[in-house]
């Protein structure tokens, strides 16, 4: 029963282990792009939110005065990406931005950090009014999407190369498999008929002894 070539069996191996190994980087680049991302988002949540503290200066005596200068200081702010609210003391909302629901992100009394809450990516900080509160908010919608982008740019190349890479594989076995394919040849066509020994050819060492012993054993044969 004839098996599988040995030329075929190396290219299986060799593709069956780049693409285990294309499957351990593209999680690897996955992992390491939501860390990336995620970090960045985050960082701008806390930009966004240190950028408010001036405002909140005016918090208790002129807040007509506080929406003005929120407005201007953030005037930049993309709604679809990001909403803030200014808590007051007493747990209402005293300011926020188009975007941000009128209800509180979080329930109030809560600590300086981030957290996910329904719909949102939180972060909180004190104001510079005693007592006022700066939150800053991302739609968890629009993070997931960023998400899902970089990931895609990040292993979106890994799978292009894959089917390239199996390409690079078969044409190097092949081609380094010629010299064994040739002293194949050159071995079926010997017969009673045809005992001369085989020529020199170009191998690597490894085939060198069986060349060697090819030609002992033709040379045993012709003389016998």
């Amino acid at each position: 029963m004839m098996g599988h070539s040995l030329v075929s069996r190396l290219i299986w191996l060799l593709a069956s282990a780049m693409a285990v190994l294309w499957l351990l980087g593209s999680v690897t680049a996955g992992m390491l792009t939501v860390f990336e991302v995620n970090e960045r988002l985050d960082n701008a949540l806390v930009e966004v939110a240190q950028r408010l503290l001036p405002a909140t200066e005016d918090a208790l005596s002129a807040p007509q005065v506080m929406d003005d200068r929120a407005r201007q200081l953030v005037s930049t702010l993309d709604p679809r990406a990001l909403a803030y609210q200014i808590m007051a003391p007493n747990g209402w909302v005293a300011l926020r931005s188009t975007n941000a629901p009128a209800a509180p992100f979080t329930p109030p009394a809560l600590k300086t950090g981030f957290r996910n809450v329904p719909r949102w990516r939180v972060y909180t900080q004190p104001a510079a009014a005693g007592g006022y509160l700066i939150e800053v908010a991302e739609p968890q919608m629009h993070r997931s999407e960023a998400l899902r982008r970089a990931i895609g740019l990040a292993v979106l190349p890994l799978l292009l190369f894959l089917p390239l890479s199996w390409l690079m594989i078969r044409w190097a076995v092949k081609r380094s498999m010629r010299s064994l394919i040739r002293l194949q040849r050159e071995i079926g066509q010997r017969d009673g008929s045809n005992l001369t020994g085989i020529p020199e050819l170009p191998m690597p060492s490894e085939l060198v002894p069986i060349h060697t012993a090819v030609n002992r054993l033709l040379d045993r044969l012709q003389r016998a």
